[in-house]
């Protein structure tokens, strides 16, 4: 669904719906979310001000008040997970809350790829590991049940009716 309508069916709606949110495709759309971004003042750490100035992409507050940089480009595992440093990197797994709000309104997701793997390298160990071929299948993918019928335009619809029902 659009982002657009989605909005519109939150702002029409609040009490039915919780927020916004993505769920990771492996699509190329890359969500890295840095859970420690921020000091004890509030102002961003050391190693957020670094990420986000070195990775190309639209950046939003989170929920937490942390930062989530969506980006362009390929990574090697469905999601990675730096603990100790609150960083992690989405690819084809997890499910992101969207807020909407933006750190720099002037920044947007990159149209080409971004070389994730190298400017990311030093928090994560990837060094082996390959880049999956686009349009592997992620393991909720693979055992999920689909409806082979159900187009965006028909699940758009199914919303719609649930949300604005016909009069009996």
């Amino acid at each position: 669904m659009p982002y657009e309508l989605a909005y519109s069916l939150l702002m029409q709606h609040p009490d039915r719906f919780a927020g916004l949110g993505y769920a990771m495709t492996g699509n190329g759309l890359i969500c890295i979310d840095i859970d420690k971004a921020r000091n004890e003042t509030g102002g961003l750490t050391p190693l957020a001000q670094s990420l986000v100035k070195t990775i190309p992409g639209w950046v939003e507050i989170s929920t937490s008040g942390n930062l989530h940089i969506w980006t362009r480009g390929q990574w090697p595992e469905s999601k990675s997970a730096n603990h100790e440093l609150g960083v992690e990197v989405f690819n084809s797994s997890g499910f992101i809350a969207l807020t909407g709000n933006a750190l720099d309104a002037e920044r947007a997701i990159p149209d080409s790829e971004v070389d994730l793997k190298t400017i990311l390298a030093p928090y994560f160990d990837i060094r082996a590991k390959e880049i999956p071929q686009t349009g592997a299948l992620d393991p909720f993918e693979l055992y999920s049940k689909r409806d082979p019928n159900l187009t965006l335009a028909k699940a758009r619809n199914i919303i719609l009716e649930e949300l604005n029902p016909a009069p009996k």
